[in-house]
């Protein structure tokens, strides 16, 4: 449950900033990255371990990194993402921390996954959550839920 609230909190902190733009582009998520941590909430809106899933298979976060790569994203206001980011506390819409170690210290990315099939990323060159997805990507959900396992 640690975890839980220190990934939350660092979700809220990540999106008070932000800024806008007009240009649609596909991230870079650059890191030796070797722990992924999903969290997601049960139907009563609790995260917890059941709701928790951690993968250490270098070759799935390789796969799942250049999956995500493929995503055109827009800057977005810190208004709308906060918006968006509500309805993490609904089951299917998940947390995705991307970290070289699993105590999630160093280097850390997040990516926001909502079961419409919408992408919220982290700027790669600062700690703000600022880009979303430009369209609804339902395979690519399904894809990443596949290829990581997530049952809850």
């Amino acid at each position: 449950m640690n975890i839980m609230k220190l990934v939350m909190v660092l979700m809220m902190s990540l999106t008070i900033l932000g800024g806008c733009g007009n240009g649609a582009d596909t991230i870079e998520i650059e890191g030796d990255y070797r722990f992924i941590l999903i969290q997601g909430v049960n139907s009563k809106e609790i995260a917890s371990d059941e709701t928790k899933k951690e993968v250490k298979d270098i070759e799935k976060i390789s796969t799942l990194i250049q999956k995500l790569e493929s995503v055109e994203v827009t800057k977005q206001k810190p208004e709308k993402i906060n918006e968006k980011n509500k309805l993490l506390n609904e089951t299917s819409n998940y947390i995705i921390a991307l970290s070289e170690n699993e105590k999630l210290q160093g280097k850390t990315y997040f990516i926001n996954m909502f079961e419409d099939g919408s992408f919220i990323y982290q700027d790669p060159s600062g700690n703000k959550l600022k880009y979303v997805s430009t369209e609804n990507h339902p395979k690519l959900y399904e894809e990443v839920k596949e290829l990581l396992m997530i049952s809850f």
